[in-house]
C-alpha cells in the first residue's frame, strides 16, 4: 500500500513538470464520438463530467500515451498525381494504372516534360528529372495530408469522489501551401497547453454534483521544416522548437496562462443516468466581482443522456456484460460550433482483470440552430474498439466523414475534394493499476 501511494506521489510530479492530457478526448470516448457527459464512468469522468466521480466504482490510476493522427481521404483513397514509372520486360518505361490495374507505357509529355524518344541519354535524363519531383512532390503530399497531429502523453488518477490529472497536449497543424514543382520548406504550427487539473463529486439522494478546476499554460509558435530536412532527418533546433516552444526554428511564439472551473451534476435513475456539464463557469463571475448571468456562458455547456442497463450508477454491482448506448447535445449556446453526439459501447468484463468492447459513434454539427435534422453526410462516424488484460490497456478507434462514406462514386472524385475530406486515427495504450 505505501508502495503505490509513493508511486502515486512521484508520478504527480512527474506529470506536473511534464505532460499529459487533453479534453478533446482519448480513444475509448472518441469511439463514442465523445458522448460521455451522462457516462463518465472512469477517469474521463474529470474532463467530461466530474459528477460522475461520486459513482465511481473502481479506483482508475493510469499512465500511457494517446495519439491522435488526422489524415485527408486523398491519402487514403486518392489516386497518385505523379506515378512510379519502371522498366518492364522489353527495356521501357511503364507505370501501374491505378483505374485499370495495367501496365502504361510511361510518357514523360504527360507531365509537362521534353520527350526526345529518338535519344535515349535524353530519354534517361528526362525521366531522372521527373523523378526528382516525383520525389519532392510526395514529400509536400505527406505533409499536407496531416492536417493535424496530437500526441497525449498521460496520467490520471481517479477514484469515488475525487480524482487528478496532468493536463498536456502537443498539437501539430501544417501550414497550407501550394506544389510549385521545387523543393519545398514546410512550416508548421505548434501549440503545447501544459497544466493540472482536480475534480470532485459527491452523492446527495442519487444525484451527483461535481467541479473540477484546471490551470495550464498554452504556448503557441511556428516552426520550419525543409526539404532537406525530409530527406535526411530533422535537426537538434527542431525538434527543440517542436516540443519546448524554444526560438530555435521558430518565427513566432506566444505564451498564456489559463485558469477554469468547470461543474457538472449527474441524475441517476435506474439504469437511466442524465447529466449536464458546463466546461468554464467564470462566465457568470461579472467585472465587479460577483455573479450575473451571460448567455455566453452556454457556450461549453453540454447535456446527455445514457443507458447502461448492466452497470447502474447507483448500484455497487457490475455486470459480466457491458453496455451502453448514450447522447450529448454539446456547446448548447453557441451556434458555430454546436454538435450532436451519439454513442454505444458494448463488450466482455471479467473483472478488472479481462476487458474486451467494441463501440460505435457519430457526431454531427447542428451549427445555426436545431432545424438542420440528421444529415449523416455533413456528420462523423466512428468506430473502435479495446481491451484490457492484468494492468495493460489498448484502445483505437477510425473516425471517417460522412461525405465520403455516403459518396456513391468515390473513384471519380477530383483531389480537392478528397483534400477537403478528413479522418483520424485515435490511438491510446497506459498502464492501469
Amino acid at each position: 500500500m505505501k508502495l503505490k501511494t509513493a508511486a502515486l506521489i512521484i508520478l504527480l510530479f512527474i506529470g506536473i513538470s511534464q505532460a499529459i492530457f487533453a479534453q478533446i478526448g482519448d480513444a475509448r470516448t472518441r469511439g463514442m464520438a465523445n458522448a460521455f457527459t451522462a457516462v463518465a464512468d472512469d477517469h474521463n469522468a474529470l474532463y467530461f463530467n466530474p459528477a460522475g466521480l461520486a459513482f465511481l466504482k473502481d479506483t482508475d490510476f493510469s499512465f500511457g500515451i494517446d495519439w491522435d493522427l488526422s489524415f485527408s481521404m486523398n491519402a487514403l483513397v486518392g489516386e497518385e498525381r505523379y506515378p512510379e514509372p519502371y522498366l518492364d520486360s522489353n527495356g521501357q518505361y511503364v507505370y501501374q494504372d491505378e483505374s485499370t490495374g495495367t501496365e502504361t507505357p510511361f510518357e514523360p509529355a504527360d507531365y509537362d516534360f521534353d520527350n526526345d524518344s529518338l535519344s535515349p541519354v535524353a530519354y534517361d535524363q528526362t525521366v531522372d528529372d521527373y523523378l526528382r519531383l516525383r520525389k519532392y512532390y510526395l514529400n509536400y503530399k505527406s505533409m499536407q495530408s496531416i492536417p493535424q497531429m496530437d500526441l497525449f502523453p498521460n496520467f490520471a488518477y481517479a477514484s469515488k469522489n475525487w480524482g487528478f490529472a496532468n493536463i498536456y497536449d502537443l498539437t501539430v497543424k501544417p501550414i497550407k501551401t501550394e506544389f510549385s514543382g521545387e523543393p519545398t520548406d514546410f512550416s508548421f504550427d505548434v501549440s503545447h497547453n501544459i497544466g493540472i487539473m482536480g475534480g470532485v463529486g459527491i452523492e446527495i439522494g442519487g444525484i451527483g454534483l461535481g467541479a473540477n478546476v484546471k490551470y495550464y499554460t498554452r504556448t503557441t509558435n511556428t516552426i520550419h521544416f525543409s526539404e532537406e530536412e525530409a530527406e535526411t532527418g530533422p535537426s537538434g533546433e527542431f525538434f527543440s522548437a517542436f516540443f519546448t516552444g524554444s526560438e530555435e526554428g521558430s518565427v513566432e511564439g506566444r505564451a498564456t496562462s489559463h485558469f477554469e472551473v468547470g461543474v457538472g451534476a449527474l441524475l441517476a435513475i435506474d439504469s437511466l443516468s442524465i447529466g449536464i456539464y458546463s466546461d468554464n463557469i467564470l462566465g457568470f463571475v461579472n467585472e465587479a466581482g460577483g455573479f450575473s448571468f451571460n448567455w455566453n456562458m452556454l457556450e461549453t455547456m453540454s447535456l446527455g443522456a445514457a443507458y447502461t442497463p448492466f452497470n447502474r450508477k447507483n448500484s455497487d454491482k457490475k455486470g459480466f456484460l457491458n453496455l451502453i448506448l448514450s447522447g450529448d447535445l454539446k456547446n448548447l449556446g453557441d451556434n458555430d460550433t454546436r454538435v450532436l453526439a451519439l454513442g454505444a459501447e458494448t463488450g466482455l468484463h471479467l473483472g478488472q482483470i479481462i476487458m474486451l468492447d467494441g463501440r460505435l459513434g457519430y457526431s454531427q454539427p447542428l451549427s445555426g440552430g436545431f432545424s438542420n435534422g440528421y444529415t449523416p453526410r455533413s456528420g462523423t462516424f466512428s468506430i473502435g474498439c479495446g481491451g484490457r488484460f492484468l494492468i495493460g490497456t489498448m484502445n483505437i478507434t477510425l473516425q471517417l466523414p460522412g461525405s465520403f462514406l455516403y459518396n456513391p462514386d468515390i473513384e471519380s472524385m477530383s483531389e480537392e475534394e478528397l483534400e477537403s475530406m478528413y479522418g483520424a486515427l485515435i490511438m491510446d495504450f497506459n498502464i492501469t493499476l
